[in-house]
C-alpha cells in the first residue's frame, strides 16, 4: 500500500463533515459509506462504491479530489481485475471533479499504471479512458503529459506496458506536431517487430485505427511496410489480424492501388498455411469485398472463396458458408451459378452439422439473385433438402428464413417438404427447439395464407396451449396474438377463440389458466365490442372456479380488460366492478389484493398526473401493508398494543426494523382511523424499545407532534407521544387502541416534560447537525465514553467524526490523558471502527508510551487493517526502531505463509507485498538488510498479484547496490 507522505490526511478524512457541500445527513452517510466500502472484503461492494467516484468527488471537492482521493485510488491498484476494470472506466468520468480539463492530467498516473497490468481486459478499458481523457487535452497539453507517458509506455520492460501503448497513438497522433509524428511512426515500428508476440498482435490490432490518422502519402509508405511485416509473421495469431488492416487500408487506396499492394497479400492470407487465418479471411469475405469493389471481386476474389468453402477444415467451411448470399451480391447471376452454387450443392451434404446450419441461413438470400426462373430449378431442390435435415437446427434456419423465399417462388412449392418439417419440430424432445418453432410460426402463416394455415396448422398452434412446459403454453398464447395480428380480428373470433373457450371446461387448472392467459392476450388485438361479446363471459364464469390461483388470474385479467373497456361504463359497471367487488371479499388473501390492485388501478387511469401517481403508489402500499396486517390495522382494533406489535413483527420476519418501520411510517399518513395510528406510533417506538430513546431513526418524527407550533397529530396522538417521550409508553402495553379512543385518551398525561423535550431536540441536533456547533456544549466526557465504546461496537458516523474532531482540536491532549486507553484495546478498536482508527492511532502514538501501543500492534494477529495503519505510522515517521520495524516485516511475511489459501490470502498477500514496496520505494528500508526476507516472500507468492512488482523493484534496487538479482 502506498501513501502519499506529503499529504498527511488518511481515507477517514474524506468523512469529515466539511467535505460534504450539502447539510443534509443522508447525503454525508451515504458518501462515508462509500468510501468504506472501497476496501470492503466483499468485491461486488467495492466495484458499487467505485462506480459512485463521482459522488465522491464531488463531495470532497475538486482541491481534495485532486490531493487526497486520487493518492487513495492509487492504493487500490491491486485489486482483483473486475474491480480495476470498474475503476479505469471511472476515471476517465472525473475530468470535472478534478478541476475540468485543466487538471484532468492528474487521472493519467493511475490509468497508466491500470495499463501496465496483466490482465488484458483492465489494459483496455485503461486505455479507453486514457483515449477518451486526451481527446479533451488541447495539443501543449498532450505534448506535455501524453506525449511522456506513451513513451515510457513503448519503451517498457514488461510486455503489458508496451502492449497497452499501441492502443494510444491513434488517438495522440493528429495532436503532435511532424516531428512527433515521425517519432511515433519509428516507435510504433518498433512495436510491430517486437520480441513478445502479445505486443505484435496489439500493434496489429490498432494499426488499422493509426492508418485511418495518417496521410495517403505515409499510408502507401509506413503503413503498407507494417501491414506486409504482419502479413509475414511466423505467429498464425498476429497474421490473421491483418485481415482488419488489409480491409481498412483498401478503403483508403484507389483500385490500382488496391490490385498492386494489396492483392498479393490478400491472396496469401486467403491460402495460408494456418487454419485461424483462412478462418478470418472467410469470416469477413463481405467486408473484403466491400473493400477492394468490381471489378476486383469478379476478377479475383471468386476461386479464393471457392476454394474456402472446399477448405478440409470445418470451420472454415462454415465461415464461408455464413458468407454466400453476402458475397453473391457483388456477382452477376452467370458467376453464381457457375461459382457458387456446385459449392453449394456439396455444402448441404457436408458431414458438420454447423456448416449445413450456416448454410440453411444463408441459401435463401440467392433467390433474389437468380430470379423467379432460375430460382425453382437451382436453389429449390437445396432448399428442400434442408428441410428434411436431420439436425433440428438445420431445420429451424430454412424456416426462419422462408418469407426470402417466398417472394420469388411461393411457399406452395414447399408446402409438402415444410410441413412436415415443422410438425417434426413442434414435437422435438428439446422443448426450446419447439419454442423456436412458435416464434417462427406468424412468418410462415404469413406465407402459407389464411385457408392453408387453418387447414394444415391451425390445430397444432392448439395443441401447444396443452405443452406440458410452462414456457410453451406461454409462448402458445403469444402466438396466437401475432397469428391474430397477421389473420385480423375477425379470424381470431371466428376461428381462435371458440378453440381456446373448449379449453374452460378442462380438468387441469392449469389449462383452466391457460385459457384465461391466451383469452388475455387476444383481447389485446381485439375490439371492445368483441373482447364483451367473445372473451368477457368466459372470464366472469372463471371467478368462481374453486382454484383460488384462477380466482385472483382473473382479478389481473380484469385489470388488463378494464382500459381497452374504458368507454363501455355499462359493461365497467354492470359486470367488471360487481365481479372485483366480490373477490375483494374471498377467503384468499391473494385473490383479495389483486382483486383491490385491479379496483384502485381504474381509479388511477381516469386521472392519472405525477400527483396523482406519487398517491396511487402510497395507495398501493397501504392496500398491500393492509392486506398483509389485516388482523392488526383493518380487522381488530381490540388488540393490545403490545400484541399488534407481536403481530407485525410476525409478518415482516423477513425485513429489518428501519425498513419495517418506514412501511408502516408511509401508512400513518394515508389512514384517517386514529386507533390504526396510535398502533402505528406505539410500532416506531417499539421497534427500537431495547436501545435509547435517542438513537431511534423516528425520534424527529415523533417531535413534530409536541414541539412548538406543532401541526401533527389530534390531542389523543399528541398525548400518545408524550408518553413515549417521558418513557410511560410502556404503561399502555396491555391497553387496546379502542380502549384509548373511547375515553379520548384521558388515561395518558396531557403535560410535556420540558426539559426531556429540550434534550430530545439537542440529541437531534447532535445528530443532524454538527455537535462541535451547539453553544456551551463541552463534549470531551462524551468523546471519552465513545473512544471505549469503540473498543467494543462500531460508532456511527456522526460519533466518529465527534472523536476525530475532538483529536484535531485543542481539547485533544485533554481527551488523551483522561481517556487512559489501555495499549491492548487498540487492536479492538482498530478492529471495530478501522477507518477512525487511522486517526486515533496516531494521536496514541504521539503520547510518551506510545512504543507501548506500537508494541500492542504488534503482537495482535497480523489482519489488512494492522498493516495499514502501521503502514501510515512508518511513512509518518513515528515508527523510528529499525528493529521493531524487522520484526514486523518478518512477522507479516510469516502470516501470509500461514495462512490458508482462498480469497482472503490473495488479499493479505498484495497488502503485504505493497507495504514492503512502499516501505522500498520510499526509502524507509535498505534491500540489503531484508533480502532474505523479500526473495523468500517473492518465490513462495510469485502467483499472487502485486508479488511481480515487488519482486521487479527489489531487483533493481539489488542490482544498484550491487547484491546479487532475486532469483
Amino acid at each position: 500500500m502506498q501513501v502519499d507522505v506529503s499529504s498527511p490526511e488518511t481515507p477517514v478524512d474524506y468523512m469529515e463533515e466539511d467535505t460534504v457541500d450539502t447539510n443534509d445527513q443522508d447525503d454525508l452517510y451515504t458518501v462515508s459509506t462509500l468510501i468504506d466500502d472501497l476496501k470492503h472484503d466483499d468485491i461486488q461492494c467495492r466495484i458499487n462504491a467505485i462506480r459512485k467516484l463521482p459522488v465522491i468527488a464531488t463531495a470532497l471537492g475538486e482541491q481534495r479530489t485532486r490531493d487526497e482521493l486520487l493518492p487513495f485510488l492509487q492504493e487500490l491498484l491491486d485489486d482483483e481485475d473486475d474491480v480495476l476494470v470498474v475503476l479505469a472506466d471511472q476515471l476517465s468520468q472525473l475530468v470535472d471533479s478534478v478541476g475540468g480539463t485543466d487538471y484532468a492530467h492528474c487521472l493519467l498516473t493511475p490509468l497508466e499504471n491500470l495499463s501496465t497490468v496483466e490482465e488484458p481486459s483492465v489494459r483496455e478499458h485503461a486505455i479507453t479512458s486514457l483515449c477518451h481523457l486526451t481527446q479533451q487535452f488541447s495539443h501543449p497539453q498532450v505534448e506535455q503529459h501524453v506525449v511522456p507517458l506513451l513513451n515510457r509506455l513503448s519503451l517498457g520492460e514488461w510486455f503489458t506496458s508496451r502492449s497497452a501503448a499501441t492502443g494510444l497513438y491513434a488517438a495522440v497522433y493528429k495532436k503532435v506536431p511532424p516531428t512527433v509524428q515521425q517519432e511515433f511512426r519509428n516507435n510504433f515500428s518498433q512495436l510491430v517487430g517486437d520480441p513478445s508476440p502479445m505486443v505484435r498482435r496489439s500493434a496489429a490490432k490498432c494499426l488499422a485505427q493509426l492508418n485511418a490518422e495518417l496521410g495517403l502519402e505515409d499510408v502507401l509508405g509506413f503503413g503498407l511496410q507494417l501491414f506486409n511485416q504482419i502479413t509475414s509473421d511466423d505467429q498464425d495469431s498476429v497474421r490473421l489480424l491483418a485481415v482488419d488492416v488489409m480491409i481498412a487500408i483498401a478503403k483508403l487506396l484507389s483500385i490500382e492501388q488496391r490490385t498492386e499492394h494489396l492483392l498479393p497479400a490478400f491472396q496469401a492470407l486467403a491460402s495460408d498455411k494456418s487454419w485461424r487465418v483462412k478462418y478470418m479471411v472467410a469470416s469477413e469475405y463481405v467486408e473484403i469485398a466491400n473493400a477492394f469493389k468490381n471489378p476486383i471481386v469478379r476478377d479475383h476474389l471468386i476461386q479464393p472463396f471457392v476454394d474456402l468453402i472446399k477448405d478440409p477444415e470445418a470451420e472454415v467451411r462454415t465461415a464461408a458458408a455464413s458468407q454466400i448470399s453476402g458475397f453473391s451480391q457483388y456477382l452477376e447471376k452467370p458467376m453464381v451459378v457457375e461459382h457458387l452454387l456446385p459449392c453449394v450443392e456439396e455444402l448441404v451434404a457436408d458431414g458438420n452439422e454447423h456448416v449445413r446450419a450456416a448454410l440453411a441461413k444463408e441459401v435463401s438470400g440467392l433467390a433474389p439473385i437468380l430470379g423467379k426462373e432460375a430460382t425453382p430449378k437451382y436453389l429449390l431442390p437445396i432448399f428442400l433438402h434442408l428441410l428434411r435435415d436431420e439436425s433440428p437446427e438445420v431445420r429451424l434456419n430454412v424456416i426462419s428464413k422462408l418469407d426470402e423465399l417466398n417472394e420469388v417462388v411461393g411457399v406452395e412449392s414447399l408446402s409438402q417438404s415444410l410441413l412436415p418439417a415443422i410438425m417434426e419440430l413442434s414435437e422435438d424432445n428439446q422443448w426450446r427447439v419447439r419454442l423456436q418453432i412458435i416464434e417462427y410460426t406468424p412468418v410462415v402463416a404469413k406465407q402459407l395464407g389464411e385457408k392453408m394455415f387453418d387447414e394444415k396448422l391451425f390445430e397444432l398452434c392448439i395443441s401447444w396451449l396443452r405443452d406440458k412446459v410452462y414456457a410453451i403454453r406461454e409462448a402458445a398464447t403469444t402466438n396466437l396474438k401475432n397469428l391474430a395480428k397477421v389473420f385480423g380480428a375477425a379470424w381470431a373470433k371466428r376461428t381462435a377463440i371458440p378453440k381456446v373457450l373448449h379449453m374452460v371446461h378442462e380438468e387441469s387448472y392449469l389449462y383452466r389458466m391457460t385459457t384465461l392467459f391466451a383469452l388475455t392476450t387476444l383481447a389485446q388485438v381485439l375490439p371492445s365490442e368483441d373482447i364483451k361479446e367473445s372473451v368477457l363471459p368466459t372470464i366472469v364464469s372463471l371467478s368462481n372456479d374453486p382454484i383460488p390461483n384462477i380466482r385472483f388470474n382473473v382479478a389481473k385479467t380484469l385489470e388488463t380488460l378494464m382500459p381497452l373497456l374504458k368507454q363501455d361504463e355499462d359493461t365497467l359497471a354492470n359486470t367488471i366492478h360487481p365481479v372485483l367487488q366480490k373477490l375483494c371479499g374471498d377467503t384468499d388473501v391473494d385473490v383479495r389484493f389483486y382483486a383491490t390492485r385491479a379496483l384502485e388501478s381504474e381509479d388511477n387511469n381516469n386521472n392519472m398526473n405525477d400527483d396523482d401517481a406519487m398517491a396511487s403508489a402510497g395507495s398501493k402500499l397501504l392496500s398491500l401493508m393492509e392486506k398483509q396486517h389485516d388482523s392488526l390495522m383493518a380487522a381488530n382494533p381490540t388488540l393490545t398494543f403490545a400484541a399488534a406489535f407481536k403481530l407485525f413483527c410476525e409478518q415482516n420476519v423477513e425485513c429489518n426494523p428501519f425498513t419495517a418501520g418506514c412501511h408502516a411510517f408511509l401508512i400513518y399518513d394515508q389512514t384517517e382511523e386514529s386507533w390504526c395510528r396510535l398502533i402505528i406510533l406505539y410500532i416506531l417506538y417499539a421497534l427500537y424499545a431495547d436501545t435509547s430513546l435517542e438513537r431511534n431513526p423516528f425520534l424527529t418524527f415523533f417531535l413534530e407532534f409536541v414541539t412548538d407550533n406543532a401541526q401533527r397529530g389530534d390531542v389523543l396522538e399528541k398525548r400518545f407521544v408524550n408518553c413515549i417521550l417521558d418513557g410511560s409508553i410502556t404503561l399502555v402495553d396491555k391497553v387496546t387502541p379502542k380502549q384509548l379512543c373511547d375515553n379520548a385518551g384521558e388515561s395518558l398525561s396531557a403535560a410535556t416534560d420540558r426539559p426531556r423535550l429540550v434534550e430530545l431536540e439537542r440529541s437531534v441536533a447532535r445528530l443532524m447537525n454538527d455537535p462541535w456547533k451547539e453553544k456551551d456544549n463541552d463534549n470531551t466526557s462524551q468523546v471519552i465514553t465513545l473512544l471505549h465504546e469503540a473498543c467494543t461496537r462500531t460508532l456511527t458516523i456522526p460519533e466518529q467524526q465527534m472523536v476525530q474532531k475532538a483529536l484535531a482540536s485543542p481539547l485533544a491532549q485533554i481527551v488523551m490523558d483522561t481517556c487512559k486507553l489501555e495499549p491492548k484495546q487498540l487492536p479492538e478498536l482498530l478492529n471495530n471502527n478501522h477507518l477512525m482508527a487511522l486517526k486515533v492511532v496516531q494521536a496514541f502514538v504521539k503520547q510518551a508510551n506510545g512504543k507501548e501501543y506500537l508494541q500492542a500492534l504488534a503482537t495482535v494477529p497480523v489482519s489488512s487493517n494492522c498493516i495499514e495503519v502501521m503502514h501510515l505510522l512508518t511513512l509518518g515517521g513515528y515508527v523510528d526502531d529499525d528493529f521493531f520495524l524487522h520484526i514486523y516485516i518478518s512477522n507479516i511475511i510469516r502470516s501470509a505463509e500461514m495462512m490458508p489459501e482462498g480469497p482472503r490470502k490473495d488479499t493479505h498477500v498484495r497488502m503485504v507485498a505493497r507495504f514492503i514496496q512502499s516501505l522500498l520505494d520510499k526509502k524507509i528500508i535498505q534491500i540489503a538488510d531484508y533480502m532474505i526476507e523479500i526473495q523468500s516472500f517473492c518465490v513462495g507468492h510469485f502467483r499472487f498479484k502485486g508479488v511481480a512488482d515487488l519482486y521487479r523493484l527489489a531487483s533493481a534496487e539489488a542490482q544498484r547496490i550491487g547484491i546479487k538479482k532475486c532469483v
